[in-house]
């Protein structure tokens, strides 16, 4: 995959892991937490081997997205908020429309 899915969040445990299974295993997932919530990140990155969670100071989204952005190693990225659920496969067909 050449892509890195950006998912800003401030304490939304809940969501971002229902959010996280509707991806695929090999997708790179960076999650910038704004809460500094360690427990989240801990569990987050031993639940899941393709998801990366960066503590960040919450500044506001934008920060975030752009910190996101800077961190990502892919050549596309594709933000996501933790309660915007995608369809199954979406970064694939993304993906399938710049070929």
């Amino acid at each position: 995959m050449n892509t890195t899915i950006i998912m800003v969040s401030f304490k939304s445990e809940i969501l971002i892991e229902k959010n996280i299974e509707r991806y695929n295993s090999n997708v790179k997932i960076l999650v910038i937490e704004n809460s500094f919530d360690n427990n989240l990140k801990s569990r987050l990155e031993n639940k899941y081997e393709n998801v990366e969670v960066i503590l960040n100071k919450n500044h506001g989204f934008g920060q975030a997205a752009n910190l996101g952005a800077k961190l990502a190693k892919t050549k596309y990225i594709f933000f996501c908020s933790p309660d915007n659920f995608a369809e199954k496969d979406c970064v694939k067909k993304l993906e399938d429309l710049s070929k």
